[in-house]
């Protein structure tokens, strides 16, 4: 027994020996590499966590996640004016056309899988016409938006939902126009009233829905944000980013949770060059 193991301790050895010492820094930088893989791996998953679990202040997360997608845009504004024509871009005023006929063109008689609104309630957003001819005399614009489905959100009657309408570097804005941001950009309807919410639980595949012989069409909460474009200086309105920010905040305790900060928002960029 002690020659049998003399001979395999010696034959350990000698193949030891036989191992070139590059290969030595061969399996150094293999486990190197392998751990360090591990590491990011780890960090990546933490990373992942840590920004999708809220922080203790806003209690733990549910199902019903209110994030960015909450908002569906339907009309942005993209504004070019030329100091040697009256009109506007044509391209840029067809498009923006287009969209607003596609948002207005809705109904509460539509059937369940369209996007119905009603527009009565947008003020001078609500009519295509006058919107088209407030464009093309550079008057006014409409930023139309509307609140997505939240599934399986059954909301209580007395929900609030009110828009919420920021612009961070207004002093800028006003140093620069002459015109306060709150003047510039009015939100209608102001406040979203809880009649127009009874939505969130009237999709075909709810729970509510399925016990009942026929679906209850929805009007899905919509707003229009109104850039009162003839109160600036055309001369000033030049190669300056506009960025509206909206968000919706809901009145809903804790039965539905949003990011953390209480708001889904969304940015719109209006770019005016000279």
């Amino acid at each position: 027994m002690p020659s049998n193991t003399n001979n395999l301790s010696t034959s350990l050895h000698d193949a030891a020996d036989e191992i070139p010492p590059g290969d030595y820094k061969k399996v150094a930088a293999f486990y190197f590499c392998f751990n360090a893989g591990l590491v990011c791996f780890f960090a990546i998953c933490y990373s992942v966590m840590f920004a999708s679990l809220p922080g203790n202040r806003s209690g733990p997360k549910t199902q019903f996640v209110v994030g960015h997608g909450v908002f569906l845009s339907d009309a942005t504004v993209e504004i070019t004016y030329s100091p040697d024509s009256d009109t506007f871009n044509e391209n840029l005023l067809k498009n923006y056309e287009e969209r607003v006929a596609r948002f207005l063109n809705r109904s509460v008689d539509n059937d369940l899988g369209k996007l119905n609104v009603d527009v009565s309630t947008l003020g001078p957003c609500s009519d295509y016409a006058t919107v088209m001819a407030a464009a093309r005399n550079f008057e006014y614009f409409c930023v139309y938006a509307k609140l997505n489905r939240i599934y399986g959100f059954v909301p209580s009657q007395d929900i609030a939902t009110s828009v919420v309408l920021e612009f961070p570097p207004a002093e800028r804005f006003q140093s620069e126009y002459e015109v306060a941001f709150e003047d510039f950009a009015t939100t209608y309807p102001s406040t979203l009233p809880a009649s127009m919410l009874p939505f969130l639980n009237r999709y075909p595949w709810s729970d509510d829905v399925a016990t009942t012989a026929q679906p209850v069409p929805y009007v899905d909460p919509a707003f229009a944000i109104v850039l009162n474009t003839s109160m600036v200086d055309v001369a000033k309105f030049s190669e300056y980013n506009l960025k509206l920010r909206y968000g919706a905040q809901f009145d809903y305790g804790q039965s539905l949770q949003d990011e953390g900060e209480g708001y889904a928002k969304g940015d719109y960029e209006i770019r005016a060059e000279l």
